[in-house]
């Protein structure tokens, strides 16, 4: 994986960053939203959860879905307006 380099997180974000245009332009966001933040956000977010076990001891699958659950929430509550 080290050999795939830091383009990989840049596609990512790149990915995720065009979902969430064609969120908004089906009304899917709420108006006024900076895309750019939140998908740096979310894929902050998602890189973080990825690494969640190595930092702070590991983690169940029960944990794991309990986070991105709790993520989900926490981004349906504020892009939704």
């Amino acid at each position: 994986m080290a050999n795939l380099g830091p383009q990989r997180y840049a596609a990512r974000v790149a990915w995720v960053r065009t979902m969430l245009h064609v969120f908004a332009e089906h009304g899917g966001l709420a108006p006024g939203l900076d895309l750019d933040g939140l998908a740096i956000v979310l894929s902050s977010a998602t890189l973080g959860l990825l690494s969640a076990s190595a930092a702070f001891g590991p983690l169940t699958e029960q944990q794991l879905a309990a986070a991105l659950d709790s993520l989900t929430a926490l981004v349906e509550r504020g892009a939704s307006g």
